[in-house]
């Protein structure tokens, strides 16, 4: 992880391994990383429910996918995406964190078997205890669009065992307000829910696609700066 730097990725210090003390009773992996002052998206979304527009969210996904695909081009499985694992700068840029859970894939494994991640956020197939590679990332991102749109992920008032249960019955969730929506993001949002891990979209693909009519990494405008910049009482940006 010390090799990865990019501009969308809490940047990774150093690692301690502590043995057997009074902090830690069994020994225990610490990990020193970027110090981010700011909240998570989880945050954002609860506070702001009713001010966060299409425009905001192309920008946090439009740099989320950034980072994905940084990793995904290193052969590197986030496995826990999801809003807890979005950071933002004091400018207001994404900074995706939690690799703690992250597996990298080889020539001699390049698929993962263990179950791991957080339940509502956990792709079928992870679910289902299969093989997963990377897409498994773009499943959770779209459950992380879900939440920017309905403020919580799907089955977030069950407990752990039925969430599996769900994910592994019905696969896509669907929204409650569809029609709220743009048809350009249903239709990116269905490419991120694919069951089918063939037909799933990579984070490459989903870059050039977008969902305001315009590329997702246009999107970078002063206002949506402003919008979370103001969220975190940092006043707004400069002009250039």
């Amino acid at each position: 992880m010390k090799e990865l730097r990019h501009r969308n990725i809490v940047d990774f210090i150093e690692g301690y391994y502590l043995a057997k003390s009074y902090l830690a009773e069994s020994g225990e992996l610490w990990l020193v990383m970027e110090y981010m002052q700011s909240r998570a998206l989880t945050e954002l979304i609860i506070e702001t429910p009713l001010t966060m527009r299409e425009e905001q969210m192309s920008r946090i996904c439009a740099e989320t996918l950034s980072g994905l695909e940084y990793l995904h081009s290193r052969c590197i499985v986030h496995r826990d995406i999801k809003s807890d694992s979005i950071l933002f700068d004091r400018l207001g840029h994404v900074k995706i964190t939690g690799l703690g859970l992250c597996a990298k894939l080889t020539n001699q494994n390049p698929m993962c078997r263990h179950m791991v991640g957080s339940p509502q956020w956990m792709a079928p197939e992870v679910v289902k205890r299969e093989e997963y590679g990377l897409k498994a990332d773009i499943w959770s991102f779209g459950i992380m669009i879900m939440e920017m749109v309905e403020n919580k992920p799907p089955y977030f008032d069950e407990g752990p065992r039925k969430v599996l249960h769900l994910v592994a019955k019905n696969g896509a969730p669907t929204l409650k307000k569809p029609e709220a929506l743009s048809h350009g993001l249903r239709h990116f949002m269905s490419l991120c829910l694919c069951v089918d891990v063939r037909n799933r979209a990579t984070a490459s693909e989903l870059l050039n696609v977008g969902f305001r009519c315009v590329q997702l990494v246009s999107c970078l405008t002063h206002m949506q700066h402003d919008f979370l910049r103001s969220a975190y009482g940092l006043g707004p940006s400069k002009p250039d």
